[in-house]
């Protein structure tokens, strides 16, 4: 009890309640955070390198020294609409006058601390209206030093400015209810606060729609037993268009724009088994950090599912357990029910598409019908997401949830991706959940225990700090002076003994400025369609550099060099194999620069080789004879062919035929791409037949383009010869060019 009254009394004084949060805070920044110089280092790489970045190329927009529209180093030969990287003009106006006074790296490292202060002010601000101020000081450090939001300093700079408003949004909600003149002040400065979030990640257009509409139910629920008219009264209304409204009319021109230079970028979207794979696990939630500094082994005995994104979504054991405490009380106060709103939409959602455990889909043989409906309804609005016209496994007989409809009906739901962030909106009811069950203890020696175990918990993995900007790669020195202006480069990485990827990560963007040369890899989240093609192309093709088409594949995007990135054995490996394709040609490996760095293991370049025979550049595949002195004959009645195009742009496709000749019988082609006729030829006689025929873009595929050419009959040489020529084939048309080039300039009439 003396201990208690002590705690009181600390409690009661001003200087304690306003100082000590802060100090706590100080000290556990201090532990996690541990970048050195802030102008000249940084907390990683990777991501990180996309906003430092982006902040500089939007520097040199606003100093007028280049376009804002796009970047054309990266996603060659399309290159970057800038306008699709996730972070929007909030994230340029926090950034950009922090660049201004110290810098890319300096503005990085000073938002990222001003971000996790203004979590921690928020979060307080809002636990602290129903406790006192140690459990509200715990919730606040538990939602901005929990692994989910820290994780963020990493290079989600975006999603990290917006989390830090959700308590900021949702204590403007609280007020605007509060007994005052000003509501409609207070609904308003909601929506700005919903606007900023929106403004940038376009996540937080719906994780905002979920904590409004949530807290919105939550404050109305009561008035269903005690006055339904109320419930849907002028004031109840307002209290939810207002913030809508407000934020959502400023955000309209932006979102267009956005979706608008989407279009434009022929974006490439995520299909449902992509999506699924960012789901959270139902036994992530309640255990530490994955990567906590003490507790990972702890981590791993409970959950051995994936730790990536989807695999930190973890509250932590004794502050879950807390939280779950607390329902019963929460249940019987009305002030605690947006807590208990937001934390089961939060934890449903971040569930994504399907129940999983250790990252493996629940499956359940009973609910096979169920889901057959919800993916014909899937399909029927969204076939691009919904990839055939029955449920593919494991979804025929998962555990489906709301993640699964909202996909189905709501526009652009699906386009999230990391259906796992609804974690970070969970986060705020829950540790809310969690400081009333701290407030409930009585005793407060076993009240100041369990507040340093739910710290000790919650403790970030310290950074790491790391050199900004690095020293040049000697392999960038390289193909700056080898590069030609006409050609472009690919960055190639190993990710399993057999297979490559194309690194589209912020060290390729960072790298575009030391060689200076357009790369078919690029960075953020938004891939344009040729990008995930090739992207899926890779994954599919075990051992790629043996494979016949990889040489032809670079040589239709009109990729001189490969900058192939030799990052591990698994590397190494597929290089060995490189050395014998007779297609490419190794200019050269070049050891790392010393020290710290992006690129901290060899590169070595290899070189494309020019078409061995640039007329006949399709890549044939049935009906074709071998390849003689002069070209190729189709044998049967039709050859077919692809050829790999990169945009959606015209195309000129050259052909030089001849017939078998009998002159009893002319011999006719029809010439087919993707399916549809382009051009016929009737011989009268034995000449030549030299075409161009002009392909719109719209008669275009990005990716494989199909080419197929049908004769009238086929004939053997030696029976329309009577014997003088000896070739036994069946044989009909002669090709002695078939090329295909990009009219990338139409001549003007």
């Amino acid at each position: 009890m003396k201990t208690q009254r002590v705690w009181r009394r600390m409690e009661g004084w001003r200087g304690f309640r306003l100082t000590v949060p802060w100090l706590v805070f100080a000290l556990l920044l201090l532990w996690g955070w541990r970048v050195g110089n802030p102008a000249h280092n940084l907390p990683a790489y990777g991501d990180v390198l996309e906003v430092v970045w982006i902040t500089d190329w939007y520097d040199g927009v606003v100093r007028g020294t280049h376009s804002a529209s796009s970047y054309p180093l990266i996603f060659y030969p399309a290159g970057w609409r800038v306008a699709t990287y996730a972070g929007g003009p909030t994230l340029l106006l926090a950034l950009l006058p922090l660049n201004w006074l110290g810098g890319p790296a300096f503005a990085y490292n000073v938002a990222t601390i001003l971000t996790l202060a203004l979590s921690f002010a928020g979060m307080q601000t809002v636990v602290r209206r129903e406790v006192d101020v140690l459990p509200a000081t715990v919730a606040a450090l538990l939602y901005t030093f929990w692994g989910f939001h820290w994780f963020r300093i990493a290079g989600h700079m975006n999603v990290l400015i917006a989390t830090s408003l959700l308590p900021w949004l949702l204590w403007s909600l609280e007020r605007s209810v509060a007994p005052t003149r000003h509501s409609v002040a207070w609904s308003a400065l909601a929506g700005l606060v919903w606007m900023l979030m929106i403004l940038s990640s376009w996540y937080f257009l719906f994780m905002g729609a979920m904590l409004l509409g949530g807290w919105w139910l939550a404050r109305q629920a009561s008035l269903l037993k005690a006055d339904r008219d109320k419930f849907f009264s002028t004031v109840s209304i307002r209290r939810l268009l207002i913030p809508t409204v407000v934020a959502l009319l400023p955000c309209i021109p932006f979102l267009l724009f956005f979706v608008y230079e989407s279009n434009a970028a022929q974006a490439a979207y995520y299909d449902i088994t992509h999506v699924a794979l960012w789901d959270a696990s139902l036994n992530s939630f309640p255990i530490p950090n994955v990567a906590h500094p003490w507790l990972a082994g702890l981590s791993s005995v409970i959950y051995q599912g994936p730790t990536n994104e989807p695999g930190q979504a973890n509250f932590g054991f004794l502050a879950f357990l807390m939280a779950v405490l607390a329902i019963r009380p929460a249940l019987r106060d009305r002030r605690w029910w947006p807590a208990l709103m937001l934390t089961g939409i939060g934890l449903a959602l971040s569930l994504g598409l399907t129940l999983k455990w250790n990252g493996q889909v629940i499956q359940w043989e009973a609910l096979r019908g169920l889901d057959t409906i919800l993916w014909r309804l899937g399909y029927l609005l969204k076939p691009d997401f919904f990839t055939a016209p029955h449920p593919i496994s494991p979804f025929d007989t998962a555990v489906p949830l709301p993640g699964l409809l909202l996909s189905s009906l709501v526009p652009f739901w699906e386009r999230a991706r990391v259906f796992a962030r609804y974690a970070l909106l969970a986060s705020v009811g829950l540790y809310s959940l969690t400081a009333l069950s701290l407030a409930q203890v009585r005793y407060g020696w076993v009240r100041g225990l369990l507040a340093l175990l739910l710290v000790i918990e919650l403790l970030p993995p310290p950074t790491d700090s790391v050199p900004f900007p690095p020293v040049e790669h000697p392999a960038f020195a390289w193909l700056r002076q080898h590069g030609t202006p006409e050609q472009g480069i690919v960055d190639l990485d190993a990710w399993q003994p057999d297979r490559l990827y194309l690194p589209n990560r912020g060290q390729t963007l960072l790298a575009t400025e030391y060689h200076q040369q357009p790369t078919v890899a690029g960075a953020g989240s938004i891939l344009p369609a040729h990008v995930a093609f090739l992207d899926q192309w890779l994954a599919t093709h075990p051992h790629p550099f043996t494979d016949s088409s990889f040489a032809p594949l670079w040589r239709y995007i009109g990729v001189r060099y490969i900058i192939f990135h030799v990052s591990g054995s698994y590397a190494q490996v597929l290089l060995r194999e490189a050395a014998q394709n007779p297609d490419l040609q190794n200019r050269g490996c070049f050891d790392p620069p010393p020290g710290r760095n992006p690129w901290s293991y060899p590169i070595c370049i290899l070189e494309v080789t020019t078409w061995p025979t640039p007329s006949f550049n399709v890549l044939t595949s049935e009906g074709w004879s071998g390849t003689e002195e002069w070209g190729r004959w189709i044998e049967g009645t039709s050859g077919s062919g692809v050829w790999m195009a990169a945009r959606r742009v015209s195309y000129r496709l050259k052909i030089e035929a001849f017939p078998v000749c009998d002159a009893n019988r002319p011999q006719r082609i029809v010439v087919e791409v993707n399916g549809a006729t382009v051009a016929t030829h009737t011989w009268d006689d034995c000449e030549s037949w030299l075409a161009e025929i002009a392909l719109s873009a719209q008669q275009i595929t990005i990716g494989w383009n199909e080419l197929t050419l049908r004769s009238a009959y086929a004939a053997r040489p030696v029976d329309i010869t009577d014997g003088s020529n000896s070739d036994t084939r069946w044989l009909s048309v002669g090709l002695t060019r078939l090329e295909i080039t990009p009219i990338l300039h139409p001549p003007s009439n």
